[in-house]
């Protein structure tokens, strides 16, 4: 347990508690924000897969925050990337760009030693997207 706990061996660890607490009040702010484009879209029907975005992307972004740790070369490797998937595939849905973001910052994580960051923040993503596709099914 020691070991999960103490997991990030970057050069700047994030401590658990901090970690947790980011993500989950990412997603709070983000499920905040769902709702209120919902409320207020002024229109026929609102893409649920954009809600489902504006609720999963402030935690990715929260977990690139967490793996860039003020490091220049870390944000231009993620520009990197992020540009030859991009101009790589098409994606039409945002759901998809998000999915895309999402493992892209994950890896990320895990090739810049910060494994715990990218732990918490990879199964906060997947419980996320699993709670959109039961609202989906209903």
């Amino acid at each position: 347990m020691e070991w999960f706990l103490n997991a990030d061996f970057s050069t700047s660890p994030t401590p658990l508690h901090l970690t947790a607490l980011g993500l989950l009040l990412s997603f709070l702010c983000g499920h905040l924000v769902a709702w209120v484009y919902m409320m207020t879209h002024t229109g026929l029907s609102y893409s649920r897969t954009f809600v489902q975005s504006l609720m999963i992307m402030p935690v990715i972004v929260a977990l690139v925050m967490m793996v860039l740790s003020n490091n220049i070369v870390y944000a231009f490797g993620l520009m990197a990337v992020f540009a030859i998937v991009r101009f790589r595939n098409i994606l039409r849905d945002t759901l998809d760009t998000t999915y895309i973001l999402g493992v892209i910052v994950v890896g990320m994580g895990c090739g810049t030693y910060k494994f715990l960051t990218a732990t918490i923040g990879c199964l906060l993503i997947c419980g996320i997207s699993c709670l959109c596709l039961a609202d989906r099914v209903r």
